[in-house]
């Protein structure tokens, strides 16, 4: 007999629980809802016998509108649409659920896709009069118009869509299009016809209108300019600089004359192919002001990604002269000034950065400017300089942006330490490490402040706080939050998405909630669902990021700063036991362990890479093969196998022992893991021997954030979970939540160390 292995009995016992548990009547909607999810969570649709079963046996509630809702969409993609169509009953749903104009808008699709014009037409009409605000509104309208004109009511289609043409939408435009030929007008059928291909570039709408375009005989070239700008907008959109330039070299012949606006269209071409020399051309025929500042700005770009550094700064200094104080100058200053940071070219980056900083004082892009050039002190060993100007980041710049303040702390207390000011060397570890302890900067400072205090060089490390030194010291010890900014409005889309998430409509959802984010894009309620949504697909770094838009500082936060729920999703932790096991076996740290699952899939078990790694720990096949073959795993390693959890962690941490073995550090052993163990006798034998340091001169961006990622993530998950794998019991006693009635003086005395990202007074 052959024996099942333990994945499958796994997935065989759970397999036949969900069955077992949806059996017997419902008792209840949390019931029902329960059963629905069972299939929901594991990426797959509840049998229509199920859905029915909730529908004759709990009417007229939530959920059997929400079984209903479903399993008229089920219906529909099995082409059973008049069926679809009868079982939606939109007063019921309406009134017992926030999808009112859904089920409108199903019901008209499945009356469309049975024919049935006049009432696909009268089910869209109700929908576009009851709910102006539904996401749906758009599509209900285009319906219409398309009922209309199967109809042969082309006026009646033209005043369904009319608004929508005038705002360029492509599927409007084209059925713009048809309405007009349908009314023998062929002159205006013409027209919606080039503005469909004009403002649809990439839509199959487009596609059709050039095609039907060419078999009425006609020349494609956009009649007037306007279409001719929003077609190359279009283009130059999708990259499709070759194809610019070709329709240019057409439309040539059929204007007397081109605006300025289209020339920068083709120049923004050309510098995008690298054609400098007919760029400088096309630049010299530009003369309005407005567009010829794009212009500077296009030239100046292909001038600086070319290394062409003196005539950039050329165009760059005529620019200046021209448009003194623009916003466009300093984008390209900025750009120009990273660009040089990115090929190494330090005196091109300083000369940039140094205008940014003359220039632009008060801007957000002075913060970056203003630390690159304390950096490149920095890495010039100018330590009274660096040391001072990097106290003069945390000072004066943090409070606009505080992107660099964990390693302006940590480096500004570094360089006092290289030219022997222990004292401000001190008083600033110790400032970095309230905040930062969990961090890769604070885990670096706990140990250069143990080392100067037990040289005794500590005492009296004090100063005043109106002091610069006490002020940045001060500014380390802040973290932003947002307050919450959600309002009805928001608050009925987060209801819709939660609704059709339940019964597995996911994409819909989804739509709601990016439509709820337009509008107040940093409020926790908003992100917090957002970051559900992703968890719910295992896209658990979009979560990460989604909810760091009301947190961007959740690494500095304290356990009880943010509730449970939250911190589950930027530090998920799941498979405990298992890695507690291997771990055990392979004698390595758990919380390690979890801190590098945390950095390679954020405990997606069947994360893939671009580089065909698989699964919790990410491992490439030939590495699986080789370390089973090493620690005598029985296993035959394909794609799907390296999704198991069990494997995964059993060799990822086996190959993760083999690394400590022979760095001996973890931060050896993470670059190996991350950028190949190839690399690091190289990089140990190049870059700077002490830790921080070498760490810091990474020459892989990745790698350096890999290596202080698992190193901050370590700490995290030491410090929020216990041995048991439940978070402590600190975690989450005294979260911080700004409402909108709160004022700043509320806020200073519950929150003394909150910056309030969206203060409205």
């Amino acid at each position: 007999m052959k024996k099942l292995s333990l994945p499958f009995l796994l997935t065989l016992i759970f397999g036949l629980s969900i069955v077992a548990c949806s059996q017997g009547p419902l008792k209840n909607e949390e019931q029902a809802l329960q059963r629905i999810s069972e299939f929901v969570k594991n990426g797959s649709f509840p049998p229509e016998d199920l859905l029915v079963e909730i529908e004759t046996q709990l009417p007229k509630t939530r959920v059997a509108s929400l079984a209903k809702i479903l399993r008229a969409y089920l219906l529909m993609r099995r082409n059973e649409a008049k069926k679809a169509a009868e079982i939606l009953d939109t007063e019921i749903i309406d009134q017992t659920t926030n999808l009112g104009d859904y089920a409108l808008w199903l019901r008209a699709r499945a009356l469309m896709q049975a024919s049935d014009y006049a009432e696909a037409v009268k089910v869209s009409r109700k929908l576009i009069e009851k709910y102006p605000d539904s996401l749906r509104l758009v599509e209900a309208k285009l319906l219409s118009a398309e009922a209309s004109l199967q109809m042969s009511k082309p006026d009646d289609a033209i005043s369904f869509i009319k608004d929508l043409a005038e705002k360029n939408d492509p599927k409007a435009l084209y059925l713009m299009a048809k309405a007009y030929k349908l009314k023998s007008d062929a002159e205006k059928a013409s027209d919606f016809l080039h503005r469909t291909r004009a403002y649809g570039v990439g839509t199959p709408e487009a596609e059709q209108a050039e095609a039907e375009l060419k078999a009425n005989g006609e020349a494609v070239v956009p009649k007037k300019l306007d279409y001719l700008l929003a077609r190359f907008d279009g283009l130059l959109e999708r990259k499709r600089f070759t194809d610019l330039l070709s329709e240019y070299d057409a439309a040539k012949s059929f204007f007397a004359k081109f605006s300025d606006e289209i020339e920068l269209k083709r120049l923004i071409a050309l510098v995008s192919l690298k054609r400098l020399g007919e760029a400088q051309s096309v630049f010299n025929l530009i003369a309005e002001p407005s567009t010829k500042e794009e212009a500077y700005h296009h030239l100046a770009r292909g001038y600086v990604t070319a290394r062409q550094w003196s005539q950039a700064r050329s165009v760059i200094e005529q620019m200046r002269r021209t448009y003194p104080k623009s916003n466009l100058v300093l984008r390209t200053l900025i750009n120009a000034g990273n660009t040089a940071k990115s090929a190494k070219n330090k005196i091109e980056g300083s000369y940039y950065f140094r205008l940014v900083l003359s220039d632009y004082p008060d801007s957000t892009e002075a913060v970056h400017a203003h630390f690159e050039l304390a950096w490149l002190e920095h890495e010039a060993q100018n330590f009274s300089v660096s040391s001072q100007m990097l106290t003069e980041h945390l000072e004066r710049y943090v409070e606009k942006d505080n992107s660099y303040r964990g390693r302006a702390g940590y480096w500004a207390a570094r360089d006092f330490e290289q030219i022997g000011k222990f004292k401000e060397a001190c008083f600033l570890y110790d400032a970095l490490i309230y905040r930062y302890s969990a961090n890769w900067y604070g885990y670096l400072a706990v140990q250069r402040l143990s080392a100067l205090k037990a040289q005794d060089r500590c005492r009296d490390a004090s100063f005043p706080k109106d002091s610069p030194i006490g002020k940045a010291a001060s500014n380390l010890k802040t973290i932003a939050v947002a307050s919450e900014t959600a309002t009805e409005k928001e608050e009925r889309k987060l209801a819709k998405a939660e609704q059709l998430s339940a019964v597995g409509l996911t994409d819909w959802a989804f739509e709601e909630l990016q439509e709820a984010s337009k509008n107040a894009p940093k409020s926790p309620k908003v992100n917090m669902a957002l970051a559900k949504h992703y968890r719910m697909k295992n896209e658990n770094f979009k979560a990460i990021v989604a909810l760091a838009r009301s947190y961007p500082d959740y690494a500095q936060m304290f356990p009880e700063e943010m509730t449970k729920e939250e911190w589950a999703i930027f530090y998920p932790l799941n498979y405990w036991d298992l890695i507690k096991l291997w771990a055990g076996r392979r004698n390595l740290d758990a919380y390690q362990v979890a801190g590098l699952i945390r950095q390679e899939s954020a405990f997606n078990p069947r994360a893939k890479s671009p580089a065909n790694a698989y699964g919790l720990m990410q491992l490439l096949i030939p590495t699986a093969q080789q370390t089973a073959r090493k620690y005598g795993v029985n296993a035959t390693i394909t794609e799907e196998a390296l999704y198991d959890p069990a494997l995964n962690i059993e060799l990822g941490t086996a190959y993760l022992r083999g690394m400590l073995d022979r760095f001996g550090r973890i931060e050896y052993a993470a670059a190996a893991y991350n950028a190949g163990p190839g690399r690091i006798p190289q990089w140990r034998s190049s870059l700077p021997s002490q830790i921080d340091e070498f760490v810091e001169a990474i020459p892989f961006n990745e790698t350096r954030s890999y290596v202080q990622g698992v190193i901050r993530n370590t700490a995290q998950y030491r410090r929020l979970y216990d041995e048991q794998g439940n978070f402590r019991p600190n975690v989450g006693t005294k979260p911080v939540k700004i409402t909108p009635t709160m004022t700043r003086q509320r806020i200073a005395q519950d929150f003394p160390d909150v910056v309030v990202l969206n203060f409205v007074e």
